[in-house]
């Protein structure tokens, strides 16, 4: 469960560039090339990546501007930090070597820009729209922040406030209770849990977000997406100025991979009576699955949620209810994950099924009559996405279904050659040791 801060929405109003500068000397490139979706690519001298749009239909320019950083990243002194990256991208709008958030704000304001905050699992910066009048001005600015933030201990403490207040907020729920201990339980062992205490974000020093700025923001980990109205030549070029003085940063950490763990089970007790139990089970998958395995894995989730359904429903007389069972993925890891609600008194009964009904997807194997209706959902939910299913843009479609990157899979194959064998072998090699986190009532 991550909990966004979203406090500098205050200060995030920023943009990018279009005619920064006069200064048209000669820019130095590693690459030039067409990029995805008709971007042209281009890669500076010192790392940064520039994927360029131009559209002169309308006088507006939008631009994000990503440093690619993620939780493996979060270790300044050799102690995982969580919520460190966070910190530091709201930590830093506050204040530059030359202006203070007053003089930030009001600059963006007066030059009429939108900006928005950019938090993804391995990428962190900041995305506007803009006038291509404006964008010029607002890019000096945007540049300076990225390059030589004050980073203060008062601007700091507030912004650890702000998110303990938030954090302390979502206990009021059960729900959020549950998810913090299921994180805090599913993570471990791992850099990838997200901030679930005080602790946590408290710990973060200014000395410590020194260091990780001083380590990954820079050239070498920042991408430049723009489009709308601008001049690529005077775009790339302005680019490289405002990037020069910014430091070599250290490469980007490969995908660890998930260190095999016991089976561990955790129990929380409410105070409140009137809430029902729930029962989480979840499976931390490899990082190093492939594509394969993984919509292999988004099959087998659909169909053992039909299972729970009609074994919590219909043959158990609706012991338990809301059985749902999702495949997360990110670039980072992916995760299987069942949730379900019962009774008072049902929760190990209702664990002890489910536990049963994971385990028959490999002893009693899967019908060809289920295997057949998979494939029938499968190929429906890729129409209902706005294409034929024998399209040749269809690996790129099923990111309506599993957010992975298909470049290279072959998916139609993958579909009409799916075996029963199959969908048994990935649930044997993954679908092991789980995680489980139960919420009882206090009875």
């Amino acid at each position: 469960m991550k909990i966004k801060i979203g406090l500098l929405a205050i200060i995030l109003v920023m943009s990018l560039l279009a005619g920064c500068g006069s200064d048209q000397q000669h820019t130095t490139v590693i690459s030039r090339e067409p990029s995805i979706n008709g971007y042209e690519k281009v890669i500076l001298e010192n790392g940064l990546v520039i994927l360029m749009q131009e559209d002169h239909r309308h006088d507006r320019v939008a631009m994000h501007i990503g440093v690619q950083l993620s939780p493996y990243d979060e270790f300044p002194d050799e102690q995982h930090k969580p919520g460190l990256n966070d910190v530091l991208f709201n930590l830093m709008p506050t204040g530059t070597g030359t202006l203070n958030t007053e003089q930030i704000n009001n600059a963006f304001s007066q030059l009429g820009v939108y900006v928005y905050p950019i938090d993804q699992d391995d990428f962190k910066g900041f995305g506007l729209v803009s006038d291509s009048a404006n964008l010029g001005e607002s890019a000096k600015i945007l540049f300076d922040i990225l390059k030589d933030p004050s980073l203060t201990e008062d601007m700091l403490e507030l912004i650890q406030n702000n998110y303990i207040k938030t954090l302390n907020s979502s206990q009021y729920y059960p729900e959020s209770k549950l998810g913090d201990m299921f994180t805090r339980t599913f993570f471990r062992d791992t850099p990838l849990g997200t901030v679930t205490s005080a602790e946590d974000i408290t710990s973060i020093t200014r000395e410590h977000l020194v260091l990780q700025h001083e380590a990954y923001v820079g050239p070498g980990r920042m991408t430049v997406s723009i489009t709308g109205n601008f001049d690529t030549e005077v775009m790339v070029n302005n680019i490289r100025i405002l990037s020069r003085d910014m430091p070599v940063v250290e490469e980007s950490k490969s995908k660890e991979e998930i260190p095999v763990r016991p089976l561990t089970i955790e129990k929380i007790v409410m105070d409140d009576n009137t809430e029902s139990p729930v029962l989480m089970i979840g499976y931390l998958i490899s990082p190093s699955a492939s594509f394969e395995d993984l919509f292999r894995l988004k099959l087998v989730s659909a169909q053992l949620n039909t299972r729970l359904l009609r074994l919590f429903r219909e043959e158990k007389g609706g012991l338990a209810y809301s059985p749902r069972v999702e495949l997360h993925t990110t670039k980072l890891y992916s995760a299987f994950i069942i949730t379900v609600q019962t009774g008072p008194g049902k929760l190990e009964e209702v664990k002890t099924l489910t536990l049963e009904e994971i385990e028959k997807i490999s002893r009693e194997r899967i019908t060809e009559a289920e295997l057949e209706t998979i494939k029938r959902s499968v190929k429906a939910s890729i129409k209902m996405a706005g294409e034929v299913y024998e399209d040749e843009n269809f690996d790129a479609l099923f990111k309506e279904i599993i957010d992975y990157d298909l470049s290279n899979s072959d998916l139609a194959s993958i579909i009409n050659h799916l075996t029963d064998a199959q969908m048994i072998s990935v649930a044997d090699k993954y679908l092991v040791n789980p995680t489980i986190v139960m919420l009882d009532r206090n009875d």
